[in-house]
């Protein structure tokens, strides 16, 4: 009797164990960051790596040998034309002045000696005293003297001329080079490089596009580029916007036959001197204009053997991921040409966590989240939208139904 009650409770306990036991809990959803794709107008442009040369540059030389004496222009600082850069010793000049002055004046004095004699020869000549031979030998001597003293006046100005280059200017305004000699050392007439001065203000930025590219811009501004493209922006070596635009001063007439690449010019303000010659940059070329395109941030593409896709949130919470396919490259996005609709919602953080068919929690992209991925990102992937709330409870109940359903049993 005992041992059929004991069997029995045993009995009793084994079934209310079963029934008290719960089945593991399924996981909850993933959450995700999302942005909901809406159609805005953006100007699509490109960019193009370019190097900055000064509007000028001057290489200065001397025009005559000489012992450099002083350099008056501090290196890397302005100057403005005419303004004195180096002094040759001008001592050996100014003797050969003298000297030249010195002939100048004595071929004066005999030219003066030469037409005296002229015209006494004339007087005697009229009075048949001197002969004809007599009247043409002072005449031959009177031209000899005044060539000799034309002569002497270009000597003299020679001198002075000689003199003056010991004085030498900038023959531009602009900024000084480093200096390539030293002051003491000889220099040599039209050898010598003694420093150069940039015009830095404007500077040019050369850079060269495609083939296509050319093509596409010449149907969109006509054939005259320079007249029609307007302004053209640049960026620094460190990313930085210049904040003066640039005018496209320049169109080769032929491409480059190595690289089939078509050379041009920007021209760009300099007030501040803050671009220099020889820097890189690059030029951000306007390209395409569209009202309503749609953008999608640079961490919601992935990229795999060329081909681009995204993943897409459904209503239900559900993720696929879409093949879409890209078009220009914007400042804080990609333009998607196809693949996307307006109003859908894409993955922007969490993508590592996705597979195809999986019911996740999309939560709207925050403000901060935006600033670190994309500079400049649009205002409205920060809000909060009450659909997308919507869909984010449905797609929890969805995903805690089933558990809650067991436990109820």
């Amino acid at each position: 009797m005992h041992g059929a009650a004991a069997f029995a409770l045993q009995i009793a306990l084994a079934a209310a164990l079963g029934c008290s036991s719960e089945e593991p809990a399924a996981p909850p959803a993933p959450s995700v960051r999302v942005e909901r794709v809406t159609p805005r107008a953006v100007v699509a442009s490109e960019e193009y790596v370019a190097r900055i040369s000064a509007s000028n540059t001057v290489e200065i030389r001397p025009q005559i040998d000489g012992r450099l004496e002083q350099q008056a222009a501090v290196e890397g600082q302005p100057v403005e034309a005419g303004a004195l850069l180096f002094q040759i010793d001008p001592a050996p000049f100014r003797a050969e002045l003298a000297r030249a002055e010195a002939e100048g004046a004595l071929a004066e004095a005999r030219l003066a000696q030469a037409r005296r004699e002229l015209a006494r020869v004339r007087q005697l000549a009229r009075s048949n005293i001197a002969s004809e031979q007599m009247l043409d030998a002072a005449e031959t001597q009177e031209k000899a003297a005044d060539a000799a003293r034309r002569a002497a006046i270009a000597d003299v100005e020679t001198a002075r001329l000689q003199l003056a280059y010991t004085r030498v200017t900038s023959p531009i305004a602009g900024v000084v080079g480093r200096a390539e000699v030293r002051i003491g050392a000889s220099v040599e007439a039209y050898q010598s490089l003694l420093t150069r001065v940039y015009a830095n203000d404007p500077m040019y930025v050369d850079f060269s596009i495609g083939e296509q590219r050319m093509l596409q811009m010449q149907r969109r501004y006509g054939p005259d580029l320079a007249q029609g493209s307007g302004e053209f922006r640049i960026r620094l070596a460190d990313d930085s916007a210049y904040p003066l635009p640039g005018r496209l001063d320049f169109v080769d007439t032929a491409l480059d036959a190595q690289t089939a690449t078509l050379p041009m010019r920007l021209v760009v303000p300099n007030p501040d001197g803050l671009l220099r010659a020889n820097q890189f940059a690059r030029v951000v070329v306007p390209v395409d204009t569209a009202e309503d395109a749609l953008v999608v941030s640079f961490q919601a593409v992935q990229a795999l053997q060329g081909t681009h896709s995204v993943w897409v949130v459904d209503d239900a919470g559900r993720v696929e991921s879409r093949s879409v396919e890209l078009g220009a490259r914007l400042d804080d996005g990609w333009v998607v040409r196809r693949g996307l609709e307006a109003g859908e919602r894409v993955v922007v953080d969490g993508v590592q966590k996705l597979r195809p068919g999986l019911v996740v929690q999309a939560q709207p992209l925050s403000a901060n989240v935006a600033a670190q991925g994309n500079a400049g990102a649009p205002d409205e992937v920060a809000a909060k939208e009450p659909a997308e709330a919507a869909g984010d409870v449905a797609a929890k109940a969805s995903a805690d139904a089933p558990a809650e359903a067991r436990n109820g049993s």
